[in-house]
């Protein structure tokens, strides 16, 4: 293979890997399907996109049906509860933390928290009936409380059945990661140059 074939070639798949990091959120006007999942975390997937998320309940008094097709209303800290014609609360910072501490496998070391634990805690945090004041606590000991969520991007999706967002149905607690920093992304591009320098002064040879 020549050298510039060679190079182009690490060059996509450079360009791959950035693309990879980057997972973008549901937007409003997309539609979303709820898998049939027996428990939380559930699974949410973006029609549009084929990417999936995996999600909480921040409601507790509202439902989906698993298997069902949403639209999603509106994307962000407001819980609206599927229907943009109200109000709505603003998202926990607490909630926000908890999704990315999870998703992190902070609680892993400790075999009675569950997801559950997880879902309950969000409902106390949100202020829903089941939530449970002693599994925040819990959560939220000195042990995890080191662990920091700088770059998760976390944000209800609230979803509907109706187009027009009449339908009240759920408010999805949805994050993503935060992307490798500039620096990890510079050495791995700066690694694929210098494989590519390489293999270009082995050709000359």
């Amino acid at each position: 293979m020549k050298a510039s074939k060679r190079t182009g070639l690490l060059i996509c798949i450079f360009a791959l890997f950035l693309a990879s990091q980057s997972v973008a959120l549901p937007i409003a006007g997309e539609q979303v399907r709820m898998l049939a999942d027996s428990t939380v975390p559930y699974t949410m997937l973006d029609i549009n996109d084929n990417i999936s998320y995996q999600t909480f309940c921040v409601e507790s008094s509202n439902y989906f049906t698993p298997g069902g097709t949403y639209w999603v209303t509106s994307v962000g800290d407001i819980v609206t509860g599927g229907g943009p014609q109200q109000s709505g609360d603003l998202l926990s910072e607490d909630t926000k933390w908890l999704y990315a501490a999870y998703m992190s496998d902070v609680f892993k070391s400790d075999s009675s928290i569950t997801a559950q634990t997880v879902q309950s805690a969000i409902w106390y945090l949100e202020g829903e009936s089941g939530g449970n004041s002693a599994d925040w606590t819990k959560l939220n000991s000195t042990v995890y409380k080191t662990f920091d969520a700088t770059g998760w991007s976390v944000v209800a999706v609230n979803i509907s059945s109706a187009k027009d967002g009449s339908v009240d149905n759920q408010s999805q607690l949805v994050g993503v990661a935060p992307v490798p920093e500039p620096a990890t992304m510079l050495l791995f591009g700066t690694g694929l140059a210098g494989l590519a320098g390489l293999s270009h002064r082995r050709k000359k040879k």
